[in-house]
């Protein structure tokens, strides 16, 4: 089995020779089983027409979606947990505000509660505003892959959530 993450950045060759890959196989039977995960871009790139052979022979897509407001605190308990942590860091008025600020966005959703507890980890005093709505949220960065720039010397977000 071969995995590629960030498949949407795959150059044109590398897809040439994965499609060359997905052909052998033995009893009919394929060698190789090839998942490609990437952001939506993997899809119109998928769809190009010298990819179309290539694209057949994808058996199954999965699509992840954006989480509704109500997902999104289980959601950043859930890796919360994971990481260690049993306490509830945020209020249910901060996850609605990161819910919005993210529209749902899996990645998104990430960075901000994340850059929420890095705020409150430089600044000790400001750590309440975790649990109390909206300090906490209005002084995290949106990230985008088109400009990021450096604040405190750590790569933050160029569009600043202000409520």
């Amino acid at each position: 089995m071969l995995i590629i993450d960030e498949a949407h950045l795959l150059h044109q060759d590398v897809l040439d020779h994965l499609h060359i890959l997905g052909n052998y196989g033995w009893d009919s039977s394929p060698l190789l089983t090839i998942m490609l995960i990437g952001l939506p871009e993997l899809e119109k790139l998928l769809s190009l027409r010298r990819n179309r052979s290539l694209s057949s022979r994808i058996s199954r897509r999965f699509r992840i979606g954006s989480l509704r407001s109500e997902d999104t605190g289980e959601y950043i308990r859930a890796r919360l947990e994971v990481a260690g942590c049993i306490r509830e860091l945020f209020s249910a008025d901060a996850i609605a505000l990161i819910h919005e600020a993210a529209e749902g966005t899996l990645r998104d959703l990430d960075r901000l509660a994340d850059n929420a507890i890095r705020h409150a980890a430089i600044d000790p005093q400001n750590s309440p505003a975790l649990r109390a709505s909206a300090e906490g949220i209005s002084r995290v960065r949106l990230c985008t892959t088109d400009h990021v720039r450096r604040d405190r010397g750590a790569p933050f977000l160029c569009r600043r959530i202000d409520l």
